[in-house]
């Protein structure tokens, strides 16, 4: 159970204004699952990498029009 909590995790653009308050409970609650998990940590840092290069890529798109 513990990576799919990891992987759910948002990123701070993707994350709607109602939600900014809870993520920081989400992120330590995930760090600390990542801490009894390495497997967790993995797929939290692969997640997170992954939202970033999407985010960019969304983003550089939009520049370009």
């Amino acid at each position: 159970p513990a990576p799919t909590k990891v992987a759910a995790i948002s990123s701070p653009v993707a994350t709607p204004p109602a939600e900014k308050k809870a993520a920081p409970v989400r992120v330590a609650s995930a760090e600390r699952a990542a801490r009894r998990n390495p497997l967790a940590d993995a797929v939290g840092f692969a997640t997170e990498l992954a939202e970033r290069e999407v985010t960019a890529s969304i983003l550089h798109r939009n520049d370009q029009r």
